[in-house]
């Protein structure tokens, strides 16, 4: 019965949790009030959870490791969300394939847990290291494209961080966006998604000054 009960009062916790960090974000939530919701002291919320990184780790960790094993599953192991060092040969168009299969992938995740995935979309910790993951895949194309001969490393890594951020802004603005149904939402991941891959595909002359 003991066991019954820590499970309800986990329960209790985790579901708190979600509407206080779906209301404030990772950064202003409190554990104070998470414990208010779950009719609990804090110190009680301490006995479940040592802290609010492991509460929310609980709670979105699940769907960023879906999100990671259908990434490397669609590039044979080439990308992965936990490591920045990538093998991937191929051209923009073949890349708009695979970012089509993900972005409808992580729409399908989207809708199986909406509340972990817009926690996600709004955990400023995840988004920075999202940030820094991406920069680093744009660096390894946009060096495949134009190699190191024109473009310095400091013009390379603004470029890189620069696309990194208006991807997951953009990609944020979708899953964030509430009248979207799933249909729509594929279609508006595809096309963002698709403009990337399209660009990279794109090489210009850059001239020199």
């Amino acid at each position: 019965m003991a066991q019954v009960l820590k499970e309800e009062v986990r329960s209790r916790i985790i579901a708190s949790a979600k509407k206080e960090l779906l209301k404030k974000g990772y950064k202003d939530a409190s554990m104070r009030e998470i414990a208010k919701g779950a009719d609990l002291t804090v110190g009680n919320l301490y006995r479940y959870f040592d802290s609010k990184e492991e509460l929310v780790n609980t709670i979105i960790g699940t769907t960023l490791e879906k999100i990671d094993r259908f990434v490397k599953e669609k590039t044979n192991e080439g990308i992965s969300l936990n490591k920045s060092d990538f093998s991937l040969d191929v051209s923009g168009k073949i890349i708009a394939y695979m970012l089509k299969d993900i972005g409808d992938e992580l729409v399908e995740i989207y809708f199986e847990s909406p509340s972990a995935m817009q926690i996600l979309m709004k955990d400023e910790a995840v988004s920075k290291r999202m940030r820094k993951w991406l920069s680093k895949l744009i660096t390894y194309f946009v060096s495949k494209m134009y190699g190191d001969s024109l473009l310095n490393a400091k013009v390379l890594d603004v470029l890189s961080d620069s696309f990194a951020l208006s991807i997951i802004s953009g990609i944020q603005a979708c899953f964030l966006y509430k009248d979207l149904n799933k249909k729509e939402l594929k279609l508006c991941i595809r096309a963002y998604l698709g403009t990337f891959a399209f660009l990279l595909d794109q090489k210009i002359e850059l001239g020199e000054e």
